[in-house]
């Protein structure tokens, strides 16, 4: 569903709905998307006058959040996720857009060594020669942390990763940081706000996969107008810039 370019236009358009009276929006919010929301929800709020409440989990976790009937105004899940909330009559199937999408990267502890991963080569000996490596369990619906146990069976490490590997409840940046593990795995997004993590790097081309942010519209919101401001703020390109300088590419 398109949305007009934001600008002055927008400007006028928020502040005419603004008089109409305040509303609050509950927006369930991926972790990779938290960083650039810190920012743009404050700002749309300025401009027009409604409030986000912002629930940040990961997309799988959000995804079934949907499934199970919990009430929300908006929601970001990955393409697989929507066709199955459009398929359940979950969402409305006039709205799907792509708020931008992030890679998945390797880090470390900040100021640790970065071991090369340019390839995949060197990637797979990296990962032989770890002592230790983290990263979100898939049993919390992790899409990083299901993507990566299948790599490592599909590039034949999963014996060898067996015994070194930690599979955390949550994003394994503690783990990293205090040196309980090696080497961790998350989206590019979430590295780079993390004062304790330092990105050793993308994984290589051939293996990089992407979590792709599609916006979901659950049927029993009744906030569709402001929702649809949101999303045309986020469409604008004073909010891509924002996205972008947190990691996440938008066309």
């Amino acid at each position: 569903m398109p949305f007009v370019r934001a600008g002055l236009a927008f400007v006028v358009f928020v502040q005419a709905t603004s008089l109409l009276g305040a509303a609050e929006i509950t927006f369930f919010c991926t972790d990779a998307l938290a960083p650039s929301m810190r920012v743009l929800a404050p700002q749309f709020e300025k401009a027009s006058g409604h409030q986000v409440k912002t629930i940040v989990a990961n997309a799988g976790t959000i995804a079934a959040r949907l499934q199970n009937g919990e009430v929300a105004d908006l929601a970001v899940v990955l393409p697989p996720a929507w066709d199955r909330l459009r398929q359940e009559g979950r969402i409305d199937p006039a709205v799907r857009i792509v708020l931008g999408r992030v890679g998945l990267g390797v880090f470390v502890k900040r100021g640790a060594a970065k071991p090369d991963i340019s390839t995949v080569e060197s990637f797979k000996h990296t990962i032989l020669n770890a002592r230790s490596l983290a990263v979100r369990d898939p049993a919390q619906r992790s899409p990083v942390g299901t993507y990566m146990l299948a790599l490592f069976e599909r590039l034949t490490l999963s014996d060898a990763v067996k015994p070194k590997l930690m599979l955390t409840t949550h994003p394994p940046y503690e783990e990293v940081s205090k040196g309980e593990a090696e080497l961790g795995f998350s989206t590019l997004a979430e590295i780079a706000s993390e004062p304790g993590a330092e990105l050793v790097g993308p994984l290589p081309p051939d293996i990089q996969t992407y979590n792709v942010f599609i916006s979901a519209i659950p049927v029993g919101s009744d906030q569709r107008s402001v929702v649809g401001e949101f999303l045309q703020f986020l469409s604008a390109d004073a909010a891509k810039a924002v996205l972008r300088s947190k990691g996440i590419e938008v066309n």
